[in-house]
């Protein structure tokens, strides 16, 4: 052997093809010697081979060595040195000693399919003569890793894991070698290196991949900063990892992207940043390991920092597109958008993942980086992230979600728990079903999108198509709000208070005298049809015209949708109120629509006893339909401070909150027609058809003080007074005042009694300045206090007397208001008006009693004697006459009071005469007695009046009904009573004069 090692050495350069003769037989001699390859190619001895198969090799391998043992050293270091000394041959001659390392390599690849231990001879001198002849490297390097190439593909474990150990171990070594041009300059010369290492992405065995990436991150690490043109072929290495390999690689290559992005982003070139964003993605992609694809997301937002730091650097941004697929060059985009634009297409890959984690984690992150550097992006930019990205990413992530399973997932709900003697533990989660899941995704890519136009708007309004954006983004809204699922439906709501919350254009508020802007104005007008078609949407009937109110299985919205959706309408009517809305009835229409029939939508079965209010709190629904009437009436009444076009609104704005007024005493009905599905529960359940079971009564009182506050200050204006605003509030009071002890809340009626006192005050001022207008109110006035005043409700049997004082009291309030503010003035309103209000006053003035039985133990308590004495006072005070009552200003009130006084104490006397008779010697009530003896006292001053008056003011019919109660008078003389005898005798005293007709009688 040591002869052959000194021929070879010697004759190297002119052996030729003898290299194959002389290799041949040292391989020959090393395998009987048992040198196996070490590090670097060499060769060392390392005793007995335990395999069985090479068994009689091993004992025949140890008898030659024993003899020669101390010459196995040197015998290496010769061999060791003969292919070390190839960096003295020629180019020519070290060809034939690799051709002859090739030849013989592929003979052992052909022998080693056959047995476990091939020989690796060749390999490790082909290693050996490389590392040292690195410095002419062009020269063999490509036949040398084109057959290494092949050996790397051999199926005997052995020989691929030497064939990749020599392959990437001449690459490092290669790039660490010291040139005379740098190599890094030399671009030939390292891709030439580089792409052998990158060739081993073809061959799929587990360890011939782990060599190469554990080359990869030796490169990086030692050659990192200076790889410059070899970035795009290591990111590709590192990218060829995809999700078909397993986790030990995976962690392998995400380790050297770790690094690239930590610690070489900066010196990387940024004309390849396009293929470091797709190779990060991909990391984001592969689906065994949930934390890498988190970490890859992460890594992804670093890069995005980067980007904009980058904004200083782009004119050295040249050559990006030569590292870019055709359909990711634009030709309107500068090349570092078309860097964003990558980085925003994978993110929206990213968010179609089918891991939920995943697709949360890109979500955020695109969203929060559109949010961050989206100022970067030119309006062209903007146009394609939009249409490009945006759009249809929510478009797939819908159809996803429409099309995901509602079945629970099995998956990982299960598992064993040794302390529970192997028995399966369920476990479960709020989204346990892929729908719930894609439903998650759904809302933060609507909502997303929607932050987006939201917060650049005015950005994005520079774009020809923006109406069309927008138009777009109100449609998925509205089709999102309609949605079945209420978690959708109701981020959808929140998403379009977000958009409408833009800051109002100058243009439009009322104070601007800008002219406005008519695509603005268009703008918020198709929000403003949305708002509308989701109201008129969730509280329309079910198709099926089945209501299920079930909170997990319900096809109506929950109060909370109602109520967020209610809550949007002033925000959204800001946009619009100056330009359109005041001037269009048809508009508040609308919203008063919805807003009723908001109210009438059925509660959740298991919410409803959460949800009722009581006597004194709205439910939040109510709150908000109560501050979304209120903001109307309150802009309202701001806006006729400054123009009268708004006066056109005012009618329509009591008629409709007079309907809500009625909630009181009639609730809202759902409007459907079938029977409502049962939900068996022993929860409260809506039926659609009974009453509504949440209390209104709150709700139409508040409702009730804002409209009478509302129409004491507008209540002069044209347009209340022509529409005849102040007859339709007293339509509406005389419901409750009407059915008084039956509302189903006593402070209805009493509210209702107060607002109509306050409305009276101003109204009546103004109906007798236009007297004209309100010809058709007096009759309802005239019947409203009859309803009220003589209700034919029955106090409840338990009401403690103190509390019907009270309430005669109120009675006495309504006498006041028509002897102050109605029969002062008489003289201007109609007389049939007068009549009626005297005739309630004559029924008034006498005692009433509850019930038809004279007898009544309790018949004290029953009797108004506060309310009676009003009325017959007020009667008596327009019945005197004295010098002035001549005028023909009082001449009518005089005359109809004296009429209606004189009939009222005829029936008074005549039913005390019979009552006394009656009741024998037991004395008649208190009461009864005092208003006998007022009714005296008051005759004798009318007479003493009428004797005073001139005579012909006086109607001889005034004179014969006085005249007709002498026989009334006369049948009482016989009371028990001593104070109406003294009465009594005073009144006849009066009579005297009257015996005979005065001469001047007419």
């Amino acid at each position: 052997m040591r002869t052959i090692l000194s021929v070879a050495h010697c004759y190297g350069s002119i052996l030729g093809t003898s290299w194959h003769l002389i290799l041949t037989t040292l391989q020959h001699l090393v395998w009987i010697i048992g040198f196996k390859p070490s590090t670097g190619g060499t060769l060392k001895h390392v005793g007995t081979i335990s395999n069985t198969d090479a068994a009689p090799m091993a004992n025949s391998s140890a008898v030659v060595t024993t003899a020669a043992m101390a010459d196995l050293p040197i015998l290496s270091s010769m061999l060791s040195r003969l292919f070390e000394s190839s960096v003295y041959l020629d180019d020519v001659a070290l060809h034939h000693l690799i051709d002859a390392l090739i030849r013989l390599s592929i003979e052992s690849m052909e022998i080693a399919l056959s047995v476990r231990e091939p020989s690796l001879f060749a390999i490790a001198k082909i290693l050996e003569t490389g590392r040292a002849n690195l410095n002419r490297i062009d020269v063999w390097w490509k036949p040398i890793s084109s057959h290494l190439l092949d050996v790397c593909q051999h199926t005997n474990p052995r020989m691929r894991e030497w064939g990749t150990e020599a392959l990437t171990s001449l690459v490092r070594n290669a790039l660490e070698y010291k040139y005379e041009q740098n190599l890094f300059d030399n671009e030939r010369l390292l891709h030439m290196i580089i792409l052998s290492l990158h060739e081993l992405s073809l061959i799929q065995y587990f360890d011939v991949r782990q060599k190469q990436l554990e080359a990869t991150l030796s490169i990086l690490t030692n050659n990192g900063p200076t790889l410059q043109t070899g970035w795009p072929i290591i990111l590709n290495i590192i990218g060829s990892i995809t999700r078909e390999h397993n986790d030990s690689l995976i962690r392998q290559a995400q380790q050297c992207l770790q690094l690239v992005v930590t610690d070489f982003l900066s010196t990387i070139p940024i004309c390849y940043l396009g293929i470091l964003i797709k190779v990060v993605a991909k990391f984001g992609f592969q689906e065994q390991d949930l934390n890498i694809a988190l970490s890859a997301i992460g890594l992804l937002w670093n890069m995005t920092d980067y980007l904009f730091r980058m904004k200083e650097q782009e004119h050295q941004l040249k050559n990006v597109n030569d590292y870019l697929d055709p359909n990711e060059i634009y030709d309107t985009l500068t090349s570092i958008e078309e860097l964003w634009m990558i980085l925003y297409r994978k993110l929206s890959e990213l968010t179609m993942d089918q891991r939920p984690a995943i697709r949360k984690s890109a979500s955020s992150t695109l969203f929060t980086m559109i949010t961050s550097h989206g100022q970067l992006l030119s309006t062209g930019a903007w146009s394609i992230l939009i249409w490009q990205v945006l759009f249809p990413l929510f478009e797939q992530v819908e159809q996803f979600f429409y099309t995901a399973s509602k079945e629970r997932e099995q998956l990982q709900q299960q598992q064993l728990s040794k302390s529970s003697g192997g028995q399966d533990i369920l476990m479960h989660h709020s989204r346990d079903t892929p729908e719930k899941q894609w439903a998650e995704t759904y809302v933060m890519i609507l909502a997303g999108v929607t932050r987006t136009v939201q917060v650049k708007k005015d950005f994005l309004a520079k774009l020809d198509d923006f109406p069309k954006v927008w138009s777009v983004l109100l449609t998925n809204i509205e089709k999102s709000a309609l949605a079945k699922n209420p978690e959708i439906a109701l981020a959808a709501l929140k998403s379009f208070n977000d958009l409408v919350n833009i800051p109002i254009n100058p243009a439009l508020s009322p104070s601007s005298k800008k002219p406005l802007i008519p695509r603005d104005q268009q703008l918020w007008q198709q929000a403003w049809q949305v708002w509308l078609n989701i109201g008129n949407g969730c509280s329309r009937c079910p198709p099926e015209r089945v209501i299920i109110i079930d909170r997990y299985d319900s096809n109506i919205p929950s109060q909370n949708f109602l109520t967020f959706f209610i809550d949007i309408f002033p925000n959204l009517i800001n946009h619009i109120w100056s330009s359109d809305f005041i001037h269009n009835a048809k508009h508040f229409e609308q919203f008063s629509t919805i807003i009723e029939r908001v109210l009438a939508v059925p509660i959740h079965s298991d919410m409803a006893l959460f949800l009722i209010p009581t006597d004194v709190n709205l439910t939040l629904l109510q709150e908000s339909a109560y501050k979304a009437m209120e903001f109307v009436c309150k802009n309202l009444k701001l806006e006729l401070t400054k123009t009268t076009n708004a006066s056109a609104l005012l009618p329509i704005c009591f008629k409709r909150l007079l309907v809500l007024v009625l909630y009181a005493i009639n609730p809202p009905v759902f409007d459907c027609t079938e029977q409502i599905k049962k939900i068996p529960t022993n929860k409260q359940q809506s039926n659609g058809k009974n009453d509504s079971n949440v209390n209104f009564v709150p709700f139409s009182e508040k409702i009730l003080r804002m409209t009478i506050s509302f129409y004491e200050d507008v209540a002069d204006n044209p347009a209340v007074i022509e529409n005849g605003t102040l007859q339709t509030i007293i339509q509406t009071l005389q419901v409750p005042l009407s059915m008084k002890y039956n509302c189903p809340s006593s402070t209805t009626w009493k509210l209702a009694i107060e607002c109509f006192f306050r409305s009276l005050k101003v109204g009546l001022v103004v109906a007798r300045k236009h007297r004209n207008a309100f010809e058709s109110m007096w009759t309802e006035l005239a019947k409203t206090f009859d309803d009220f005043l003589f209700s034919k409700s029955i106090p409840p049997t338990d009401i403690p007397i103190e509390e019907l004082q009270r309430d005669e009291a109120i009675d006495c309030q309504a006498i006041e208001l028509i002897r102050d503010d109605i029969l002062p003035h008489a003289n201007v309103l109609p007389e049939t008006f007068i009549t009626k209000i005297l005739n309630i006053l004559n029924r008034g003035s006498i005692y009433s009693c509850a019930t038809d039985n004279f007898i009544d133990i309790d018949s004290a308590r029953r009797l108004r004697e506060e309310f009676s004495k009003i009325c017959f006072e007020t009667l008596l005070k327009y019945s005197f006459i004295n010098d002035s009552s001549s005028s023909n200003d009082n001449l009518v009130i005089t005359r109809l009071a004296l009429s209606s006084m004189l009939n009222r104490c005829k029936e008074i006397l005549q039913k005390y005469a019979h009552d006394e008779r009656l009741h024998g010697k037991c004395p008649l009530p208190r009461p009864r007695t005092a208003e006998m003896i007022s009714v005296l006292k008051a005759l004798s001053t009318l007479i003493g009046a009428l004797k005073r008056a001139p005579k012909d003011s006086v109607e001889i019919n005034i004179w014969h009904q006085l005249i007709a109660l002498y026989p009334c008078l006369v049948e009482c003389t016989t009371s028990p009573s001593p104070q109406i005898c003294n009465a009594i005798k005073d009144t006849l005293h009066q009579y005297f004069t009257l015996l005979t007709p005065p001469p001047s009688v007419r």
